[in-house]
């Protein structure tokens, strides 16, 4: 029960460090989602060369990728940041366990992310005349946090990555980008050659990204497609746990940690 008041404490107060920090930056924000913006409109218009229905295909690509990403990179942005401005050590010497902290701050960050990801929504629907039922909507809400549960042991892989090796913010986006090509964000994975095909068959987001155009498009929900990537989620979030806590604690006990 104190561990529950003690993570809602500190998801409080992550929550209103970000709100104080996206009201200094909200020109930043403003342009960031004005770019997020121009980007759609030519995808949109790239799309009706070809047809309505692949926009449609385009739009839950987009979608799924748009919730990994943020997933992915959430606390490995974080890190990073507060290890640029040497604040990391602040962050850790709060009186709790590292890894509370890092859940908290994760569940804050999400907060805000279903904000951003309904406005995404909205635009779609307002602007590119992508059809959701209320049905819909309520299955993307439910889509979207299996997507963050199941794909936890990545985010905290990265962030093992992200205070082992400085600077792999590179190394990362090149990763994610890849991961999107390969699970068939933008076009079937069909189109791929042989061996990336196979590559595709072997990861998870090409399963859930499948189950999503599937449920959506289609009304098939075929839940067999989740097996596979709830199996590895289960299986690599306590490696993931384990091997971070390790690094960590290696680095806060060596002095290394804020070094960026």
């Amino acid at each position: 029960m104190n561990l529950i008041k003690n993570i809602i404490k500190l998801i409080y107060s992550f929550l209103y460090k970000d709100v104080k920090t996206l009201n200094y930056y909200k020109f930043h924000s403003i342009i960031k989602f004005l770019f997020s913006f121009v980007q759609i409109v030519i995808f949109y218009y790239l799309c009706s060369i070809v047809s309505k229905e692949y926009f449609k295909f385009l739009f839950f690509g987009l979608f799924f990728s748009k919730i990994f990403f943020f997933t992915a990179t959430t606390l490995t942005e974080t890190i990073k940041q507060e290890q640029f401005s040497q604040t990391i050590y602040n962050i850790f010497s709060i009186p709790y366990h590292e890894l509370t902290i890092l859940t908290s701050l994760f569940f804050a960050k999400t907060i805000f992310f279903f904000f951003e990801l309904i406005i995404f929504i909205l635009c779609f629907i307002l602007f590119f005349n992508i059809k959701l039922s209320f049905f819909n909507i309520i299955f993307l809400f439910f889509y979207t946090i299996y997507i963050i549960l199941v794909f936890l042991w990545y985010t905290i892989s990265l962030c093992s990555i992200t205070v082992l090796i400085k600077k792999s913010e590179h190394f990362i986006y090149l990763l994610n980008s890849l991961i999107d090509i390969l699970s068939g964000v933008y076009f079937p994975t069909t189109f791929l050659p042989k061996i990336l095909q196979h590559i595709s068959f072997c990861l998870p987001t090409t399963y859930i990204l499948s189950f999503l155009r599937n449920a959506v498009l289609y009304s098939k929900y075929n839940l067999t497609l989740l097996i596979y990537p709830t199996i590895i989620g289960t299986i690599f979030l306590p490696i993931s746990i384990l091997f971070f806590n390790i690094i960590l604690k290696k680095l806060l006990r060596d002095g290394r940690i804020a070094i960026y």
